[in-house]
């Protein structure tokens, strides 16, 4: 062989040439590539390797023949990488394909389930906000009951009280007469004393009186 060719490969699938040798050495910025003619081999090296180096790293080698004939097994040796590196990629991205789908299946599941636990969730908190709505209302409607019960109790006490104080006036006044009758009977009775015609029938009537004002 009398020369080498390295190329690169990067993520977008564009092919980039680095180097082309004669045999010998080539550097570049970071690169340094060597070509060995007698011993057959060719080596590439990076110096203080970045993220931007990342890619695949292809050498194509040329046999002593006429350049269109050269050029023609280059051409070729050059196809037939990039199939190797287009088959590559297509199982890569096969696998990241299903990787992908299967991860996409467990959060889909996952993402149903927390639904599912949602939508119970949020249907006992809608029977619970049901069942106290229930309860207020019927406590509404018992204090509105208890309500009337105190007001028409507070009107029968009303009535009560004003019925109990006209009977005691009632009676205080019927006391009163019946003291004033009695204090007539004392005065009868001393008037009677002193003249001794009191008789025993008249002070019946008048005890009788004075029951009936009692």
């Amino acid at each position: 062989m009398t020369n080498v060719q390295w190329f690169r490969q990067n993520s977008r699938g564009s092919i980039i040439n680095l180097f082309y040798l004669n045999p010998g050495t080539k550097e570049h910025g970071r690169l340094n590539s060597t070509f060995n003619s007698k011993e057959r081999y060719s080596t590439l090296h990076i110096r203080d390797a970045q993220l931007e180096d990342s890619g695949t790293y292809l050498c194509a080698v040329s046999a002593q023949c006429s350049e269109p004939a050269c050029k023609e097994v280059e051409k070729s040796a050059i196809m037939k990488a990039l199939e190797s590196l287009k088959q590559d990629m297509n199982n890569t991205l096969k696998e990241m394909d299903e990787k992908y789908n299967k991860k996409f299946e467990e959060m889909s599941k996952s993402m149903n389930d927390t639904l599912g636990k949602q939508e119970k969730t949020i249907k006992q908190v809608k029977e619970t906000v049901q069942e106290l709505k229930t309860e207020m209302e019927a406590m509404k409607k018992t204090q509105t009951e208890n309500r009337l019960d105190m007001e028409n109790l507070g009107k029968r006490t009303e009535t009560t009280e004003s019925s109990i104080t006209n009977r005691i006036q009632e009676i205080e006044e019927r006391i009163s007469d019946s003291e004033d009758t009695i204090e007539k009977i004392n005065a009868l009775i001393k008037e009677n004393s002193k003249s001794n015609k009191f008789s025993s029938q008249n002070i019946q009537e008048l005890w009788n009186t004075i029951k009936k004002q009692i």
